[in-house]
Order: structure tokens, then sequence, then C-alpha cells
């Protein structure tokens, strides 16, 4: 089913706004090993499916209605010529940080704003959910692969030079006019308040390596309240710095694991319980620190280590619930605090997992090595969609996308706000998914006769009592018609 809307949005080849918007719709044919009959014992609405041992995960993939849009927006200006180091959204901001040491900042509109935030490049940018606060780290170290940084920046100076040619509105030449790159620094802004010059406030600014020897920041997070910041490091070392609110006051930061010969790939904070948690991940396995009070007045917080195999660079990510989940080659593992839970089995080489709302993304490439992009709603046991990138430009090594060989497109960075999903790729394209919205999700199920999971959809929706009532009476219709008269006296019955 397809349940998100694709808008792609090209950043160099189309000059016009507003202009033709092609709809495709494709059947995709469903999964015949994975479709219960829905005249069987129906789902709970809030069983997941799930993997345990060697059973496998039941997902139904559902028709797909694929709307796809050559609109040249708003969105095209501020990545037009950009070259994208890292992406974040929250508080109604689009927030990119650049390879010359500009933060670009999007509003709902797609208005966009650049400010000098460092003075070489920005490697991590995290935009507070709870607070107007964005938190930045620059400088020091480039730690992306030679090989992605040339690539990256063919790709950016193409655009920036087919952007002169469309007279698109660019930043300053003076802002990319910067001095030599200085220490990695972690920088916190007020994105509600600006200084003199118009940018935001700066609040704070924390050297990373004033103790400890310089190395690449490979992987970075931030507590919710701001009381902790983990940074993860090429050498596999990473540093936690705390601050102790009662007596405002920052402690000495803390070398929470020594360096190794495996690079640091995935932190992330999250709460269980009312336990500050830290996963932290690196290319050999995955542990979590607990970062409690006793760990803030100064302790080694506790340790467990949750697996043993390596975790690939955006291959983590944090539930709502606070578990971390983990994609390998051959599944989607889930963990908590203090040991493995469940987990999914979805095949190929995972190279991006997050979560929206209450879907899993996952971005792995399939049997034919392209990349594919799609949402599970683990909960109500679908596929909402699946989208395969298929574009391909000249270019390879060094040229990314646009000099030489043909290189195939791949998947950069995937951030969502706004009530959608921004995906950009190794071209220099920008994908915007926007959810379909339940009534539409309903009907397509319902032209589907996949009347459990539709109602499970409606009780995860918070539908009214009286319409997932009458879904109950439309099942019972269709396993009448069917000759089903037990199924159907039993979903008449839910109506009482």
């Amino acid at each position: 089913m397809m349940l998100f809307r694709r808008m792609h949005q090209v950043d160099a080849k189309v000059c016009q706004v507003n202009t033709t918007v092609q709809e495709l719709i494709s059947a995709m044919s469903l999964l015949a090993n994975h479709l219960p009959d829905p005249s069987l014992s129906p789902p709970s609405p809030a069983e997941p499916p799930v993997l345990l041992g060697d059973e496998t995960a039941q997902l139904v993939e559902l028709e797909a209605l694929l709307a796809s849009s050559l609109q040249r927006l708003t969105i095209a200006y501020f990545l037009q010529g950009i070259d994208v180091t890292s992406m974040s959204g929250n508080r109604g901001l689009l927030v990119i940080g650049d390879a010359s040491g500009l933060i670009h900042m999007a509003n709902r509109q797609l208005e966009t704003r650049a400010f000098r935030a460092h003075d070489h490049f920005v490697s991590h940018v995290i935009m507070m959910k709870k607070a107007n606060l964005l938190v930045s780290i620059g400088d020091g170290k480039d730690p992306r692969d030679p090989e992605l940084i040339k690539a990256s920046k063919a790709i950016a100076d193409a655009s920036r030079t087919q952007a002169q040619q469309d007279e698109v509105p660019q930043p300053s030449p003076s802002l990319y006019m910067s001095p030599l790159g200085s220490t990695a620094l972690v920088k916190i802004w007020r994105t509600d308040q600006q200084d003199r010059d118009g940018k935001p406030k700066l609040l704070q600014q924390i050297k990373i390596f004033a103790k400890f020897p310089e190395e690449a920041v490979t992987a970075f997070s931030v507590s919710d309240d701001l009381a902790q910041i983990a940074v993860g490091l090429l050498n596999g070392a990473i540093i936690l710095f705390r601050s102790d609110a009662k007596r405002r006051s920052d402690k000495p930061p803390l070398l929470l694991q020594p360096a190794t010969q495996y690079p640091v790939t995935s932190l992330h904070f999250a709460t269980k319980l009312n336990v500050p948690t830290l996963y932290a991940a690196t290319k050999r396995g995955l542990t979590c620190y607990h970062c409690d009070d006793s760990s803030r007045s100064g302790g080694m917080p506790r340790s467990v280590v949750l697996d043993e195999r390596g975790v690939a660079l955006h291959c983590g990510a944090v539930s709502e619930d606070g578990d971390m989940a983990v994609g390998q080659s051959d599944a989607v593992y889930f963990y908590t605090p203090e040991d493995r839970s469940v987990c999914f089995g979805f095949d190929g080489d995972k190279k991006y997992l997050g979560f929206f709302k209450q879907y899993l993304l996952v971005a792995h490439v399939d049997p034919r090595g392209r990349h594919q992009v799609n949402l599970y709603d683990l909960q109500n046991k679908f596929i909402a969609f699946n989208w395969t990138l298929t574009n391909t430009a000249k270019g390879g090594g060094g040229g990314g996308g646009r000099f030489g060989d043909d290189a195939a497109e791949e998947i950069r960075h995937v951030v969502s706000e706004f009530g959608a999903v921004f995906v950009q790729s190794s071209l220099g394209y920008v994908y915007r998914l926007l959810e379909v919205d339940t009534t539409s999700k309903l009907d397509i199920l319902f032209r589907k006769h996949l009347y459990s999971i539709a109602i499970s959809l409606a009780f995860s929706s918070n539908y009214d009592l009286t319409s997932i009532m009458d879904i109950f009476r439309a099942y019972g219709d269709h396993l009448y018609q069917k000759g089903d008269f037990d199924g159907s006296l039993r979903q008449y019955a839910r109506t009482i």
C-alpha cells in the first residue's frame, strides 16, 4: 500500500516552478507468502509482527499509488549548490549543515536563510525537540571518506553553476569566505533569538579536544534536557560532556569509552522507565550506558553489552519507546537498555534506519544493487511504502553522478519534519514523502477486502467507535458473501 506520496524535486534540471505533475499508478502484487486470509482469525490491533528465532514477520504489501512530481520548489533553493554534510528537523525547522561551515534553516514554507556557524565545515547538526535550541559540531577533522568528499563537492559545484545560470538566489558569497579550519567545537544556538548580525544567538561553545587528542567526530547525540552531550570518534572513543543544572556549571568531560580500532557509528540518548540511557554502537558491537544521577555526579555509568555484532553508519535509531533499532543484513533487531528484544526479518544490506511517526524507515540495497526505501507499519502489519531509487547519471568516482561513468543513485541523508520525510540522494536530488490521510488508507484496505488490517489501523488512529463498528459490519458482510457464516456472526457480534 502506498500510504505516502513522493515528490521528486530536481536541483539542477528543472527550471520552472509548478511544472507538470505526473501521476503514475502501479499495482504491486500481493506477497502471496505473507498475506493471511482475512477470514481466518484476525490479528489483534496491537499485536506487532515479530521475528523470533526462525519465525518470519508477517507483513502485507498492498497496492501502490505513486504520485511523482517534477516541481522545482523552494526546497531546491537551499540545497542547490550546497555540499550537504548533515540534516536535522524539529520545532518547525529543517536544518542543513554544509562543507563550508554554513548552516541553512528552512521553515514550513521552505523559505531559507543561512549563517556561518563554523570556520571550516559542519559535521553534525541536531535540532532539539523540546526547546528552540540547535546544537552543531564543526571544524577539526572531516569524518567523511575522501572519495565521498570528492564526489559530494563535484555535485555541489555542478549544481551551483546551474543555479547561477538559472538565477536561483544563493547565500551571499561573503558567507563562504572563512579562515582556516580550527579545532572541533560543539556550539549551542538559540533559534528563536538573534544576535546583532542576525544570526541565531550563540549560547555556549565547547572545545571537544581540550583534554583529548584531536580526532574526527563520527557520531553525536544530545539528551533532551541538554544535560549530557555524547561525542563519538573515528578511533572508537566516546567523550561524555555533562552539566550540573543545580550549580549551573559543567563537569569535566568523561572518557566513556577508550579508543579502539573500531569507529563509533551511532549514538542515541533515550529515556526508558525514567532512566536516561545512551546507546553506543561501533563497527564491533552495541553497548548501553545508564547515565543516571550517579554518573552525572562524576561516576562512570553502568554499561551493558547488548550485542557483539558491529553496526554500520546510519543503521541505528531509537523508537519513541526508548528502544534501540539496529539494521543488520538479515533483519532489524530491537534492544532494550538491558537486553535484545524482538526482531523483524527484512533482508538486504541496510544503509539507513529511522523512525517517522509509527513507521520504521529502512533503506537497503536490493539484489540489483539499487537503493530501496521501505516504510513499515509494525503495529498494523503492513508495508506502507516501497520505493526504489532508479536514477543514474554520468559520473562515478569523483563526479558523484555527473562526470564520467554512470553512477547509481544512493541515499545520503534522511530527515522528517512538517509531517513529511525528506530524502537527499547522492545525485543532489531531494525527495519529499507525504503521508496519505487515514480515510484514503482505509479506502485502499476496503478495496482489497483487508478488513482486519483496516480495523487495526482505525484503532491505532483513534477513529471514533461508530466508524469502527461500521468496519466490523462491512467485514461481516464480506464474510457472509463468501459463505463464512460463523465468521460473519463473530464480526456482527462485535457491533453490539
